[in-house]
């Protein structure tokens, strides 16, 4: 990875756009179709984002499912998760 390149948790920024979004983790839950206990381990970056759950997030949000799975790839590449 370039120096210049940076990596973080799916997590990290799907809670930004939740709370821009004035969305709870049990909104979310619901938009993705998921439990709020998946969401709050998600958001606090205690588990990973799945390629299934990339497309729910996807959805939810309106974007593609593979920006979420390219910011989970570029973790996993970083040592995230591991």
């Amino acid at each position: 990875m370039a120096a210049n390149e940076m990596s973080f948790h799916p997590g990290f920024l799907i809670l930004a756009e939740m709370q821009a979004r004035g969305w709870s983790a049990i909104r979310m839950a619901r938009e993705m179709g998921a439990t709020d206990r998946y969401v709050r381990a998600l958001i606090a970056e205690r588990v990973a984002l799945t390629d299934v759950m990339a497309e729910r997030v996807g959805l939810a949000f309106g974007t593609s499912a593979e920006l979420w799975q390219n910011l989970a790839k570029a973790w996993r590449e970083k040592g995230g998760g591991s």
